[in-house]
């Protein structure tokens, strides 16, 4: 699977490492350039990338995800404080 980088900015960069992650598109750049497609496993909640055929578990990156899924949930559902 080819996977292209966003033309935005990452949401979360991880130092170190480097790694980056945008999570509307699911995308996730290692620290030596290559980009791979993000899946979430449905059993377990743990994220992993597709290296060829290989998945790979992306450690502590649940919680990343969770806060800024649930900041951009509440703002757009409560609103924000500038409103």
């Amino acid at each position: 699977m080819e996977i292209t980088r966003p033309t935005r900015y990452p949401d979360l960069i991880l130092n170190p490492p480097g790694h980056a992650f945008w999570w509307p598109e699911m995308v996730f750049m290692h620290v030596y350039g290559h980009f791979y497609p993000i899946e979430i496993d449905q059993e377990d909640g743990t994220f992993y990338y597709l290296s060829g055929d290989k998945r790979v578990k992306l450690y502590n990156i649940k919680t990343h995800y969770d806060r800024w899924f649930y900041e951009v949930f509440e703002s757009k559902v409560l609103g924000s404080s500038d409103d």
